[in-house]
């Protein structure tokens, strides 16, 4: 079926690019100059008419855990995202970026992470290295150079068209969310280049001053923005409207306060070890996000041996050893330690 339908989806962000020095991955018939098709357990035609825009797309059938994987001469690391026409069952396929140079491997993107994907029409999915899709965090330095649209469980059918690494990525300013969080105080959600002059606040349809304002960018979501507004005055039960923006509100209906006691001699204590993250990025992330407890684990080190600091694929990778990407876990104990965490091996 020849498909012209097209829908533009976008990341948490809303987003514009543009194309003057865009890396093409595939458009009509092939895949471009420069590009090696490196797939495993994957069926690729690349000329397919069943659905398509323009002249042709990208058939893909992958068996579980398949991927369809295609391999740069160059890098994109220098890139501003990656944009592609999906089309297909989004929850059966996840994305994520490699660098053959230096073992480097993004975290995966499930494409269910975007809304709107359809089997029957073309959608254009855009990912921005500066807020990934579902985590809002940033694609680490790496030396990029390949690309793995991989099947899970039960493998994967879908079409692809498109393919492309985008020069440049503008961001949209938009206010996310504005909420009460005290009793004088409103937290607001921003993207891109807001102006924080048009937030105003009205509390049963009387006006509250703003007496301070202190903007945070938090580092593990860099491209969005918490600022938290003092008010001249304390809430009150009834009705909170805050607008920002040109047509932009959020509504509350605050409601009486409700009075309660708490028991101390039954407080007991709350072990600082469940704060717990896995694979932390790097100490300022730790002492960032209060982190008490990181962990290495997980497949990738299952079969790790430190002398000699590798690790082997198993049936995920015809059972190959291989270099840990991780890095030796002598190191890693040691800056985990040196940021304030304690630390455990699985």
């Amino acid at each position: 079926m020849h498909s012209r339908i097209r829908a533009a989806l976008f990341t948490p962000l809303a987003l514009a690019w543009v194309a003057s020095a865009d890396i093409d991955v595939y458009v009509d018939g092939a895949l471009s100059s420069g590009w090696e098709n490196w797939s495993w357990s994957t069926t690729l035609n690349t000329a397919a008419t069943d659905l398509y825009e323009g002249l042709s797309s990208m058939s893909v059938t992958t068996d579980a855990w398949g991927a369809l994987s295609l391999k740069q001469e160059g890098f994109f690391n220098t890139t501003a995202g990656f944009s592609f026409d999906f089309a297909g069952d989004p929850t059966a396929v996840q994305l994520y970026f490699q660098g053959t140079t230096d073992n480097s491997q993004s975290s995966a993107i499930l494409l269910s992470t975007f809304t709107g994907l359809s089997s029957t029409k073309f959608t254009t999915c855009v990912v921005d290295f500066s807020n990934l899709p579902g985590t809002g965090a940033k694609l680490a330095s790496g030396a990029w150079d390949r690309l793995n649209f991989q099947a899970l469980a039960n493998g994967a059918t879908y079409h692809l068209d498109n393919v492309k690494f985008l020069s440049s990525i503008t961001v949209k300013p938009l206010f996310l969310t504005a909420e009460p969080i005290g009793n004088d105080l409103i937290a607001v959600t921003t993207q891109g280049k807001v102006d924080l002059t048009t937030v105003k606040v009205k509390l049963n349809n009387a006006t509250i001053t703003i007496s301070n304002t202190t903007t945070y960018t938090p580092i593990d979501a860099p491209a969005k923005t918490i600022t938290y507004f003092t008010l001249s005055k304390s809430l009150a039960p009834g009705s909170l409207v805050i607008s920002a923006g040109t047509n932009t509100t959020f509504n509350y209906t605050l409601p009486a306060v409700r009075y309660g006691t708490i028991n101390v001699p039954n407080v007991k204590a709350i072990s600082p070890y469940i704060y717990g993250v896995n694979w932390p990025t790097s100490a300022s992330y730790i002492q960032h996000l209060g982190v008490t407890m990181s962990r290495w684990g997980g497949n990738a080190v299952t079969a790790y041996n430190p002398n000699g600091d590798f690790t082997n694929a198993g049936n995920d990778w015809f059972f190959e050893n291989r270099k840990s990407d991780a890095g030796k876990a002598d190191d890693w104990l040691g800056w985990v330690s040196g940021a304030g965490s304690k630390t455990v091996l699985t």
